[in-house]
């Protein structure tokens, strides 16, 4: 009768073999299909005769490191565009990509999308901000066409024009500001930091019908703009290394609720659950009203891609005013 060292032994000699031959098996076919995709990529793709880096046509490996680790990252631009200057106008940047340095040609790539042509973005980008199904992030032109309809109104001229006491009043609290604590005394102010937090009054007033005063922060530096800036501090981390946005997604709302900024959350979780009472009662008509009037299918109206809705509004406005 075999003791338990003896089966476990036993169990392990047999085990073993299989085991590390499977792996061995595992590492072989890998090597196989990298080789494979490397060549394809090469010789067979049709992108293969566009000049450019061969190591960028090869692996998207070459965008990441100038995107994380060159000179501390977000070099990529400006490597294109030396590449401009070595391969000429139309260039491979990575395995999938070509990329267009001539102003004649812009109206021809980016012509007006329609149903006979859609343009769909490309889906590796819909996931580099972590919210993938808000309307900005949207990769089929089909479903960003009828998400962007939702929200346009909230972004119309007669709607701003509608709202121009409220926006004022924003304006001149910054200005007697300005008046008050910095001219002539000699203090830096920092433009983006104040136009953050004029963003983000802004956006929260029109977005969420709760005016809030983010101006009279500190040195203009609003928790809520620090908080955005932050998110998309990360975007490039979050474009090649899609699992990480991917991981996310997979944790449930109670969990991941705690992973964004708490004046973002509290915000959007408040119109969800119907606790923000300025919504039901403002005297103008929110982002979420208007999304709600389109009559959007329910896969749009989920809890998840309202979220990443008014997260991208949201982080458009701040960090791309700023």
């Amino acid at each position: 009768m075999l003791d338990f060292t003896d089966y476990v032994f036993s169990l392990s000699s047999t085990s073993w073999p299989a085991a590390v031959a499977a792996v061995q098996g595992l590492l072989i076919v890998a090597v196989i299909r990298t080789l494979y995709l490397v060549l394809y990529r090469l010789c067979l793709s049709p992108l293969a005769g566009f000049p450019g880096p061969r190591l960028a046509a090869a692996t998207h490996w070459y965008e990441a490191y100038f995107d994380l680790a060159s000179q501390g990252g977000g070099q990529w631009t400006f490597k294109i565009r030396e590449l401009y200057q070595k391969y000429g106008p139309i260039i491979r940047i990575n395995p999938d990509e070509l990329h267009i340095d001539d102003p004649d040609y812009y109206d021809v790539i980016f012509c007006n999308s329609h149903a006979s042509r859609p343009i769909d973005k490309i889906e590796t980008f819909r996931y580099r901000f972590g919210v993938p199904e808000a309307t900005v992030q949207t990769a089929s032109a089909e479903v960003h066409r009828r998400r962007r309809a939702a929200v346009a109104p909230c972004f119309s001229k007669a709607r701003i024009r509608s709202r121009n006491e409220d926006l004022q009043a924003i304006i001149d609290r910054i200005s007697q500001r300005l008046s008050a604590e910095y001219a002539g005394t000699g203090n830096v102010v920092n433009v983006n930091d104040l136009w953050s937090a004029m963003a983000s009054d802004i956006i929260t007033a029109m977005a969420f019908a709760r005016p809030t005063n983010y101006a009279a922060a500190t040195d203009f530096k609003s928790p809520f703009a620090q908080a955005t800036g932050k998110m998309i501090h990360f975007a490039h981390i979050m474009t090649h290394f899609r699992f990480l946005a991917t991981a996310l997604r997979w944790l449930p709302d109670t969990f991941l609720a705690y992973l964004a900024p708490d004046e973002m959350r509290h915000q959007i979780q408040e119109i969800l659950d119907g606790s923000n009472k300025d919504i039901t009662h403002a005297a103008h008509p929110t982002i979420f009203h208007d999304a709600h009037s389109a009559d959007l299918p329910p896969e749009d109206m989920t809890l998840r891609r309202l979220q990443e809705e008014a997260v991208g509004i949201n982080g458009g406005a701040v960090e791309t005013t700023s």
